[in-house]
């Protein structure tokens, strides 16, 4: 197959190959395709491509998947703030209103649109869309993909790295993002959905996700291919807090490219003279290895992984 025929590099697609005639629904990773049980087949192996959306259903024995919608309110603060556990920190908690789930992702996104037209004077902070198997064992708390969508309704950033392994040719690979999807950069005031998505903080960008190039270049230069983790996909974030004893300090987090946000109020003098506490306290206390987004600390693996690409 010439290099002009061949698909966009992480797009999701389905294809024949030589070697049967079953239709595979994978990725292409500018090398090799790979099938959702994440088989590999060089591109002279395979016969035919198309793209095909999220709502795409494989035919034969392939894995169907159904979208889960999650509506979120903001509440009136019991803290003065968000909370991370023991933490207390700038930003406001949220409550899930409303669900709706679908096999179809349109239908799932007229459901947003009505709820978004139908409540227009709650305070709505957003919209989580997940997409998980159907009829298919995973474990808890996977997807195969994740959407934040904004209050009004218009969808803000998509998740690229399904982190369900043996499911459509991924197993957790990143394959970048394009400058245009990236919102933010280092610097920036931001706001962050906080795990268990029971609130939104605030902090500021530190490092930011790498882009496509980034990948390219680095597989030119091992000459492999080397596959970065759904850390990789993910803003730096450093935010301040107050802790149990009441004392100031600073935390960082890896929070993944859909759940951060522009602010959605005002930062005032105090807040960025609060961040800069946070930054200092981060130099301070030597904390190099980032959180997770479930705020734990990560491996050594896990920082290198990230460590080696552009951006982060």
């Amino acid at each position: 197959m010439k290099k002009q025929d061949l698909p966009e590099i992480g797009k999701r697609i389905a294809f024949h190959h030589s070697l049967s005639n079953t239709e595979e629904i994978g990725v292409f990773d500018g090398f090799r395709f790979y099938s959702q049980f994440d088989i590999r087949f060089d591109a002279d192996k395979v016969t035919s491509w198309k793209y095909c959306d999220e709502a795409y259903q494989p035919e034969g024995n392939g894995v169907q998947t159904i979208f889960m919608l999650t509506a979120y309110k903001k509440l009136p603060s019991r803290h003065g703030g968000a909370r991370l556990g023991s933490r207390r920190l700038y930003g406001f908690e949220i409550f899930p209103f409303a669900n709706f789930s679908s096999f179809s992702l349109i239908e799932v996104e007229n459901e947003i649109t009505i709820i978004a037209e139908s409540y227009p004077d709650l305070d709505i902070s957003g919209f989580y869309v997940c997409e998980i198997p159907f009829n298919y064992s995973y474990y808890v708390g996977k997807t195969v993909s994740e959407r934040w969508y904004l209050p009004n309704g218009k969808l803000w950033q998509k998740s690229n790295i399904p982190d369900i392994s043996r499911y459509p040719g991924f197993k957790g690979r990143s394959f970048g993002r394009n400058p245009a999807e990236i919102s933010f950069c280092s610097g920036e005031m931001v706001e962050f959905l906080l795990p268990g998505k029971t609130g939104i903080g605030v902090g500021i960008v530190t490092k930011m996700p790498f882009f496509s190039k980034n990948l390219d270049a680095e597989r030119k230069k091992q000459k492999t291919f080397f596959t970065p983790n759904a850390y990789s996909d993910c803003y730096e974030i450093v935010y301040w807090y107050i802790n149990s004893d009441g004392e100031e300090c600073g935390g960082k987090s890896l929070v993944s490219v859909p759940f951060v946000f522009a602010p959605s109020y005002d930062i005032t003098d105090n807040m960025h003279a609060n961040i800069n506490i946070a930054l200092n306290y981060v130099r301070q206390h030597k904390i190099s290895r980032p959180e997770n987004y479930w705020g734990e600390t990560m491996d050594v693996d896990q920082e290198a992984s990230i460590k080696m690409f552009g951006g982060t």
